[in-house]
């Protein structure tokens, strides 16, 4: 009877317990990596339920110009007249937002409304570049609240200044393309090289809103 080979006996058992422990060092590595993942999402998720984004609806009534039908006594006759009617919308807004304009070109029929109503107080008109900006240092000066007129524009909190270099102070204005019959004051001037362009600048109280209006190529009435 031959005798066990020893050797290769406890060399097959070294290899045998360095398998056995490469694997289980891997599973628990595996383990320790789901483990580890499965922590992070929870905290994920967490911090989702902790947080949530709260919208807030609001209602805002919007007048909008119509023309409806009105029966005259005396003609007996129908004939359409212009009238205001009052809608609800719906504004969306999140939490901690301010609530944001939304600018719109009116209609065609909203200008003219606004054209015919003025009609007999207009002195010129002309086409130009409507731009807008906020009281800041980086868009005015050291004193951004201050228009060129000496009139404090934040203490009087109303959007209906304007700035230009080619017409006089108090000037009165229309831009009846997107602020119908809003009527708009010359109370503050704008850097020199807009001097002899027309070029309109509208003051607005929120940074957002202004860098929202953007450019655009309006006509602008000049009132008496």
């Amino acid at each position: 009877m031959r005798e066990p080979n020893w050797k290769i006996i406890f060399t097959s058992q070294i290899l045998l317990m360095l398998l056995v422990s490469s694997v289980l060092s891997f599973k628990m590595g595996l383990f320790e990596d789901i483990k580890q993942q499965i922590v992070h999402d929870a905290v994920a998720d967490e911090s989702i339920k902790i947080a949530p984004v709260v919208v807030k609806t609001t209602t805002k009534k919007v007048e909008t110009p119509v023309l409806v039908e009105k029966k005259e006594n005396t003609k007996a006759e129908i004939v359409k007249t212009a009238a205001i009617v009052e809608t609800d919308i719906k504004v969306d807004t999140k939490e901690g937002e301010k609530e944001l304009d939304v600018f719109e070109r009116k209609s065609d029929s909203e200008v003219k409304m606004v054209v015919d109503k003025y009609k007999d107080q207009i002195s010129d008109s002309f086409i130009t570049t409507v731009t807008s900006y906020n009281s800041e240092a980086g868009q005015t000066d050291d004193s951004p609240c201050i228009a060129a007129s000496g009139m404090d524009v934040c203490k009087r909190n109303l959007e209906n200044i304007i700035a230009t270099n080619d017409l006089p102070f108090h000037t009165k204005v229309l831009i009846p393309e997107y602020f119908g019959d809003r009527i708009f004051y010359v109370e503050d001037r704008m850097n020199k090289r807009y001097t002899g362009t027309d070029h309109i600048d509208v003051w607005m109280k929120n940074k957002i809103n202004s860098k929202n209006f953007g450019a655009k190529v309006l006509k602008i009435i000049v009132l008496k």
